[in-house]
């Protein structure tokens, strides 16, 4: 009776080791995916490839984040978002540190400290808040 006490304990460890630790999609960019700031909105017509410091950094801070399919209280639109290797990746028009991955319909959240670096990487690309249709 122990032994099979031992083994149902086993077993439900291992269920709940492989639910945490294959849960969800992740974002996965190469290291030579080509990378662009694409802003078309009000007066901005910005499609600048980011290279350097500025890819590496974005490079590191999506990679590996848990994607996501629930709805946000956030909006997005095409006409401000990075295109990496031909995938949307849009901010948020109302800087909400959330992005949105257009082609897979999901979501992924960004830390406080990363949304802040890419609000500035990109601010130095053009990207304005509010961002207008």
């Amino acid at each position: 009776m122990q032994h099979k006490k031992i083994v149902f304990l086993c077993l439900i460890l291992s269920f709940l080791c492989l639910l945490t630790s294959c849960g969800g999609e992740r974002v996965t960019i190469s290291q030579g995916a080509s990378m662009t700031a694409y802003f078309t909105y009000g007066d901005k017509n910005v499609d600048n490839p980011l290279v350097g410091e500025d890819r590496q950094a974005i490079l590191t801070m999506f990679s590996g984040k848990k994607l996501y399919h629930e709805n946000v209280p956030c909006a997005f639109t095409e006409k401000a978002c990075l295109i990496i290797d031909g995938k949307h990746y849009c901010v948020a028009d109302d800087r909400c540190n959330i992005i949105y991955l257009k082609e897979q319909d999901q979501y992924f959240n960004l830390s406080a400290k990363e949304y802040d670096l890419l609000s500035e990487i990109l601010g130095y690309y053009g990207l304005t808040y509010p961002i207008e249709e």
